[in-house]
């Protein structure tokens, strides 16, 4: 999509799609445990399933493990730091607000049903546009796309030709009931 709003932006490579990227995308496991311990975060304060909340992302469909949202993953690391407790919410207000944009985006009919679809599926069987433009995302390959950009949706895996498409945690499946729900 900057490709659509700036002429400059289109010599860039998408490297987001490919398999070997897909780990660097977020934290693995392995990685948020070093985080824990380089950070100091004390484990016993944690009471909640972190992966249940924050993990589930695949960008690849031959990605071999899923990452945590970096976003997620050291906001709710911060409040256990600062409050030395889970924090009350466990998604950054933050992030919340970035994804106020989805609500604006589903005021099409189209959009909204597919959003709809979604949230009581869980998951879309979609492919994943490379490249549309803003103008495009009434149309519903577009706007599926852009909820995976966007990391609502996530690849679960291959299925009849297209990509199995999910809500990849907990977290994100409150922000698109909240999107639905909200008026």
């Amino acid at each position: 999509m900057l490709d659509d709003l700036t002429s400059g932006f289109n010599i860039a490579n998408s490297l987001s799609l490919k398999d070997r990227y897909n780990e660097m995308l977020g934290f693995t496991p392995d990685e948020v445990e070093w985080l824990m311990e380089a950070t100091g975060v004390d484990k016993s304060l944690i009471d909640v399933d972190m992966e249940f909340l924050y993990n589930g992302y695949l960008f690849h469909a031959n990605g071999e493990n899923k990452v945590y949202n970096p976003s997620m993953i050291l906001y709710f690391f911060d409040q256990v730091t600062s409050n030395k407790n889970n924090p009350e919410y466990i998604i950054d207000e933050n992030l919340k607000m970035d994804y106020g944009r989805l609500r604006r985006l589903i005021s099409d009919e189209q959009n909204s049903a597919t959003l709809l679809k979604i949230a009581q599926d869980n998951s879309i069987l979609s492919d994943i546009t490379l490249k549309f433009s803003i103008d495009e995302l009434h149309e519903n390959k577009s706007f599926v796309s852009l909820l995976f950009y966007m990391g609502l949706l996530t690849i679960d895996r291959e299925m009849e030709g297209s990509l199995l498409l999910k809500m990849p945690n907990y977290s994100i499946r409150t922000i698109f009931w909240e999107a639905e729900t909200s008026d």
